[in-house]
């Protein structure tokens, strides 16, 4: 049985080429492929592929120039394939839109925050600083395949705030900002009161400034006075969460404090700051 697949974008541009894909397998005789693109005014239609085709599968990828839509910025067409041999008879159509590009001026730098002493990308003709002075220009400016790529280097300690680029009634702004390592904070969370049948203790630690804080987590557990406690460090990616042991705290004993101690940091991956959090938590009776 006759395997085929058809594949082209949904919407085609012009001045611009677009591609269409055929794939066909299992044939088992000698077929005459056609792929036409079909427009509203019908005689106007567009042949993008006729073969003839001997081999049991084929495999073509075709470009063509997209024409310009009629009447407008847009035109509704048609892709009609067929596919015809002695015993086999195959037709069908899929809908495309034509659509025309404008021109048009972009102006863009390469991200919107820049750091003292860092380039700032310029692609079009002034820029100006936060106090509204004209500090370049670039005159008569000639697209190399409709882009131009200015710069200008900022100076080790220029003035903060915002910059503005501004061409052909165009405008576009940046700003240029000491760079602050953003603050995030420490949860450490533990069970309200501990029994002296729980087995373990529950204790997770989170970073977060708005978002999960990857890093490094140290966390220790202990009871005042007692030498024995329980410290791990590992890489968590916001929190992390580890079942404590009891049994070195000796919940039991009456002549310690009673109260555990709790204390976690976590160093931020790549910025290296660090947040610290101090909580305890009583034991107290078993839940009757």
């Amino acid at each position: 049985m006759l395997r085929y697949v058809v594949v082209s974008p949904a919407v085609l541009y012009h001045p611009h080429s677009g591609t269409v894909s055929v794939h066909l397998s299992d044939l088992n005789e000698t077929v005459r492929v056609s792929v036409r693109l079909e427009r509203g005014d019908g005689p106007s239609a567009i042949p993008l592929l006729e073969r003839e085709v001997q081999e049991p599968r084929l495999h073509e990828n075709v470009r063509f120039q997209v024409p310009a839509p009629s009447g407008g910025r847009q035109e509704a067409a048609e892709l009609h394939v067929s596919i015809r041999g002695d015993a086999l008879h195959f037709s069908e159509r899929k809908k495309v839109l034509l659509q025309a590009l404008e021109s048009g001026t972009l102006v863009q730098t390469d991200k919107a925050v820049y750091k003292p002493g860092q380039t700032a990308k310029l692609p079009l003709v002034t820029l100006q600083d936060p106090s509204g002075n004209r500090i370049a220009q670039w005159r008569d400016v000639t697209p190399q395949q409709g882009i131009v790529d200015l710069s200008l280097p900022l100076s080790a300690e220029p003035t903060l705030g915002t910059y503005a680029i501004q061409a052909q009634g165009m405008r576009h702004s940046f700003s240029v900002e000491e760079y602050v390592l953003p603050k995030f904070k420490v949860i450490l969370e533990l069970p309200p009161v501990v029994t002296v049948l729980d087995e373990t203790i529950l204790l997770r630690v989170c970073g977060c400034y708005g978002k999960p804080v990857l890093g490094r987590v140290q966390a220790s557990l202990c009871r005042e006075k007692q030498p024995s406690y329980h410290r791990f460090s590992t890489e968590s990616n916001g929190c992390f969460s580890r079942e404590v042991g009891t049994a070195p705290f000796n919940l039991t004993h009456s002549g310690y404090k009673r109260s555990l101690q709790a204390k976690a940091s976590l160093m931020e991956e790549g910025t290296g700051g660090t947040e610290i959090k101090h909580t305890c938590t009583p034991p107290g009776s078993p839940q009757q």
